[in-house]
């Protein structure tokens, strides 16, 4: 394998704050990353920014059910198309009522 140096994505990516675990859908040519640093419905969020003409686009928040007032990230598509997988420490339901621990979430679309 042949790798470059890594390279910072700039201001339309990268803030002030936190950008974690990012991941790269070659076919849409799609970035899909959480962060601190851009508008969030609380904590990190999973945002998207596509690769258009050499430029990153203005990322955008993929809201719910992906992310929620909790912690959101690791976010990977299946290579089927029929759905993603992230983790998050969110609270759910009765079951879980504090955000103290990450779980893995499954997420199919029809």
């Amino acid at each position: 394998l042949d790798f470059s140096f890594p390279q910072n994505l700039g201001r339309a990516i990268n803030t002030g704050a936190d950008e974690v675990t990012p991941f790269y859908q070659a076919d849409a040519k799609t970035l899909w990353f959480s962060s601190l640093g851009h508008p969030s419905m609380g904590g990190l969020d999973i945002f998207k920014s596509e690769h258009v003409d050499g430029d990153w686009s203005k990322p955008q928040n993929i809201g719910v059910p992906f992310n929620s007032a909790a912690d959101d990230y690791f976010f990977v598509l299946k290579k089927s198309g029929e759905g993603a997988f992230l983790s998050s420490n969110r609270r759910k339901g009765d079951t879980k009522s504090s955000t103290t621990d990450d779980d893995i979430f499954e997420i199919k679309w029809e």
